[in-house]
């Protein structure tokens, strides 16, 4: 920076004059000293950001957390798997599939399934997938009979699935049947946590978690 000074008594064109400041003004009136050295100006730019040239390693998706399931459960294992399914985090198989006998029934908002090998019904909610396991206090007598529903192509189920539907909440929950309930022989694996089960009539796999109450199902 540099002052201009205006002096009247000195003769033209003094009159106006560039004044000494800052290290012009130090040199001027104490010449004695050496002047200050003058330091370089470096320019300050942004530092670059730094990438790494090694590549990212991709992340694998998670496994299904349903450790030595058989063969026959592969496909539906791996839909479930692949929605994130958390009915299906079943642990460890207790064994190989076996065969057991099997009852099931649909409902307006879910399904009932029996279990010979547990003797257990398992009330399947659509509802926030919510399963619910009761245990079975019928006694077989033979009958089998078909109550029709107060609407058309609805039932009132009966036998073990018709006990387990008096309670109300069950009623609330799963509403009417639609068809009359049916036996099979089903594929089952029980695991750690619960079971696959397989119904190859519907071309369905059903996981039932009855740690956590949870139940999914996908195609086989």
């Amino acid at each position: 920076r540099r002052v201009l000074t205006y002096t009247p008594g000195n003769p033209e064109p003094f009159r106006v004059e560039f004044g000494n400041i800052g290290r012009h003004y130090l040199q001027w009136r104490y010449t004695q000293q050496p002047a200050l050295p003058v330091l370089p100006v470096v320019p300050i730019y942004p530092v670059a950001p730094t990438y790494s040239t090694v590549p990212a390693v991709p992340i694998a998706p998670p496994a299904p957390s349903v450790m030595g399931y058989d063969a026959i459960f592969t496909n539906a294992v791996a839909a479930m798997a692949g929605r994130n399914s958390s009915a299906i985090s079943l642990g460890a198989a207790a064994g190989s599939t076996y065969l057991d006998t099997i009852a099931i029934e649909p409902f307006e908002n879910g399904w009932m399934l029996y279990l010979l090998n547990t003797n257990k019904i398992y009330v399947l909610s659509r509802a926030g997938v919510q399963l619910s396991v009761y245990p079975n206090t019928f006694v077989e007598n033979g009958l089998n009979p078909v109550v029709p529903g107060p609407r058309s192509g609805t039932y009132i189920p009966v036998r073990g699935f018709g006990a387990v539907w008096q309670n109300g909440v069950v009623q609330q929950i799963l509403g009417y049947a639609t068809a009359p309930e049916r036996g099979y022989t089903a594929s089952v694996q029980a695991f750690a946590r619960g079971f696959l089960v397989d119904d190859p009539a519907d071309s369905l796999v059903f996981a039932l978690n009855t740690q956590s109450n949870l139940w999914d199902g996908a195609t086989r």
